[in-house]
């Protein structure tokens, strides 16, 4: 487990907890990590099993940095190094979302400027060096302080220190290049107050939490997308699953049993520039090396152009 440090000059540190055979992260198992030169240490990302780190708070202290760990799969001292070295005007970073391949970076400043996003696209070593990184979004406020992907989108909160009114959202749908340009951000929100701090998905819904003035402290929710989950939490050795999907409904199958229904909220689009995933997500916060991994082994995936009955899901299973 990592965390960023920071206050004043040169507390930007990161630590690292390597846990006891409790896995807890007790006091005595914090190390550190970097001993960084920069104020704060303000976000944390993984991506393409690299750890990612956004410093600040000066101007043109707002660096990615980058740590490839070694053979021990830590990140020590020796092992980071300036993925992006920021220029005058841009004085944190401050979120580190993947996101369809790509990495993205919410930049903020002193300046109404200064909250752009970053996009690195990585070379063949999946790394991310000084010459792969690109602008995004060229903003006209100070901060981007969060980024969630949802419903195939990329979505970015801003804030602009001196008014109310531009807590906003933007959103990028991303084109056949799966990646976000310029012309591809648009506001997906227009806020009432300063800022929209964070920005996170819970259950088929994107959620946006404001601030930041007395009574401002209030939590935005959008979209209505389909949901389904097992009601069961035995997952031990291999299980069958199955998802069917009809016009109107989402049923889930455990080992040929029927566990849940739940309602379609959209149809399935037969044309869209969103990818199917199977065992990840499209990108967003998550401690996995893959974005929203799921933690196992997946095998002998089947897909159909028709909605399968109860006893096809079973015949299936035990075939």
């Amino acid at each position: 487990l990592y965390a960023g440090e920071g206050y004043g000059s040169g507390d930007g540190n990161i630590r690292v907890c390597n846990p006891e055979a409790d896995g807890a992260c007790n006091h005595s198992d914090w190390s550190m990590s970097h001993d960084g030169a920069q104020e704060s240490i303000i976000a944390l990302g993984v991506f393409k099993g690299k750890l990612y780190a956004g410093q600040g708070t000066g101007s043109g202290n707002g660096d990615v940095l980058i740590c490839d760990p070694g053979a021990d799969g830590q990140c020590d001292s020796g092992d980071w190094e300036i993925s992006y070295n920021s220029p005058a005007g841009f004085d944190f970073v401050e979120e580190i979302v993947p996101f369809y391949d790509k990495l993205y970076v919410g930049q903020g400043g002193s300046s109404a400027s200064s909250g752009d996003i970053l996009v690195c696209d990585p070379g063949n070593d999946g790394r991310c060096d000084s010459g792969d990184w690109s602008k995004s979004y060229l903003g006209s406020w100070n901060h981007i302080y969060s980024m969630a992907e949802y419903g195939g989108k990329l979505y970015a909160s801003q804030r602009y220190t001196s008014a109310t009114g531009n807590g906003d959202v933007l959103v990028c749908e991303p084109g056949p290049n799966k990646t976000c340009d310029q012309s591809e951000w648009i506001h997906s929100f227009n806020g009432t107050t300063d800022t929209v701090y964070s920005l996170t998905t819970y259950r088929g819904r994107l959620y946006a939490g404001e601030g930041v003035a007395a009574g401002d402290g209030d939590i935005q929710v959008f979209g209505n997308a389909s949901f389904i989950e097992s009601t069961t939490n035995s997952w031990n050795g291999w299980n069958h699953i199955a998802l069917t999907i009809n016009t109107t409904t989402m049923s889930f199958y455990k080992n040929g049993i029927w566990e849940n229904s739940s309602d379609l909220v959209n149809p399935i689009k037969s044309h869209s520039n969103t990818s199917l995933f199977i065992g990840k997500s499209i990108g967003g916060k998550s401690p996995d090396e893959t974005p929203m991994a799921f933690n196992g082994s997946i095998d002998e995936v089947a897909l159909f152009n028709r909605s399968l009955s109860a006893q096809e899901v079973q015949d299936h299973y035990v075939r």
